[in-house]
């Protein structure tokens, strides 16, 4: 792949980032407490109620096992300054049943409540698929 059609590709992920209309993003951000962010997050949902098509096909009990599974690791999550910490933490609250997705979906909307967003590009599933089709292997 030539230089020009990355970037080409790159600008334009930037401009979709910049026009996210994301609900469950938006209301973890204004989320009045770290606990209703959290769960919130965990959920998948929005104020409304409408559930993230990423986490659509897991179970609501799997999804309240992952949110008291977070839970229990709030006070650490006032303490994290970085993605990365943030991440750690939530992956350390993986359950059967969640994946590499919901982890990196729930570390980014408790990071919009906290004001912490990723410094890198953290590639899961498709991402990975699609960044390996375009730039061959990829650490």
């Amino acid at each position: 792949m030539n230089n020009r059609k990355l970037i080409s590709i790159i600008k334009a992920y930037k401009i979709l980032r910049q026009n996210n209309t994301d609900s469950c993003l938006i209301d973890c951000m204004n989320s009045k407490t770290l606990e209703q962010a959290i769960k919130l997050a965990t959920s998948a949902k929005n104020f409304q109620g409408k559930k993230h098509d990423h986490q659509r096909r897991i179970s609501e009990i799997t999804l309240e096992r992952f949110t008291a599974s977070v839970m229990d690791k709030k006070n650490n999550l006032t303490k994290v300054s970085t993605f990365n910490e943030l991440i750690s933490i939530i992956e350390s609250c993986k359950i059967k049943g969640i994946g590499n997705l919901t982890i990196y979906d729930t570390a980014h909307r408790i990071g919009n409540y906290l004001r912490i967003q990723p410094d890198k590009i953290y590639l899961h599933r498709g991402t990975k698929t699609g960044a390996i089709n375009l730039l061959g292997k990829i650490d």
